[in-house]
């Protein structure tokens, strides 16, 4: 099946995401934090681009065994939650790859995930860090965005330097109170 996936993929270059529509599962069996997932793997369709927003089934592909070898990261959404006052995302790294993904702590928010690269500096400890970008306040319209460059605090204070890659996903409205499933102006933008 992944030579299936990978082909795809090279079929459709222009093609930033691929999503899962899963068997239905609760969410929680699949990063238990005191103990063991309930929930190791499930089947599910694989879509090129966001199976919400007008994603197509990749042939092939319509029922296929996904197993989780690692959860990144995990923790229990409470809407009650305030967003921090500064702009913040949380930084995970594989290998020679190394991501930003907008930490989401309570709505209004946004979700976005971008490819970036570590210019100067390099974190002193694992992934899964907490990245705030000191400038810039925690909404949408002052998000990163490909092609810039900028300088992040690490959650213990370390200053780095990033390039900010691709943008493979960003969805404001569903994060929004009351949410909207229309795109917002902010996502016509981006």
């Amino acid at each position: 099946m992944g030579d299936i996936y990978f082909k795809d993929r090279q079929a459709h270059p222009e093609t930033r995401i691929y999503t899962l529509s899963p068997e239905p599962l609760v969410l929680s069996t699949l990063f238990t934090p005191e103990a063991a997932p309930q929930v190791r793997s499930f089947r599910a369709r694989v879509f090129r681009g966001h199976l919400e927003q007008g994603g197509v089934p990749v042939p092939g592909l319509e029922s296929v065994q996904v197993t989780i070898t690692r959860v990144l990261h995990a923790r229990m959404f409470d809407p009650r939650t305030k967003n921090p006052e500064r702009l913040e995302y949380l930084l995970v790294a594989s290998g020679d790859e190394t991501y930003l993904a907008h930490a989401i702590d309570g709505p209004p928010s946004f979700d976005q995930i971008l490819a970036i690269t570590l210019t100067k500096g390099h974190p002193d400890a694992a992934p899964d860090l907490r990245v705030v970008v000191t400038d810039r306040k925690n909404r949408a319209s002052e998000r990163l965005r490909e092609g810039q460059k900028t300088q992040v605090t690490l959650g213990g204070g370390q200053a780095v330097q990033i390039d900010v890659g691709r943008q493979f996903y960003f969805e404001e409205g569903e994060l929004m109170v009351p949410p909207t499933f229309q795109l917002t102006a902010e996502e016509k933008k981006g």
